[in-house]
């Protein structure tokens, strides 16, 4: 399992191996990913992977923190990978559960504190 990682940090390098893997929004329930994705490049191959969003968006806890699945990567091989954020202003997340209620209320995450997981 890799380590959460901040979405406005940059030449992120994870080590991965090959499988199927879910990717997790941290601090918080209601999320809104529109153009929000990145890219994995293998350091050794240069062959970019690409997260496909997911339908079932689970619900769980990571860290100690509220986790949602927006994304799944297949990883075709073992390598070092380096990630490439695009579109981090289109990520929100509010802590709460309740969407509407929460999104009149409250202002979401400030972006320098989202963080993924990709497990």
């Amino acid at each position: 399992m890799t380590k959460p990682i901040r979405i406005v940090d940059d030449n992120i390098e994870l080590e991965l191996y090959t499988g199927i893997f879910g990717v997790y929004v941290l601090g918080g329930w209601d999320v809104v990913v529109d153009d929000f994705t990145f890219d994995l490049t293998n350091t050794e191959t240069g062959r970019i992977i690409k997260p496909k969003g997911t339908q079932w968006r689970l619900q769980s806890y990571e860290f100690g923190k509220r986790a949602k699945k927006i994304m799944t990567l297949d990883i075709p091989e073992k390598g070092n990978y380096l990630v490439e954020f695009k579109n981090q202003n289109s990520l929100k997340v509010w802590k709460a559960s309740l969407p509407i209620i929460n999104r009149l209320i409250n202002q979401p995450i400030e972006k320098q504190w989202i963080q993924i997981l990709i497990k």
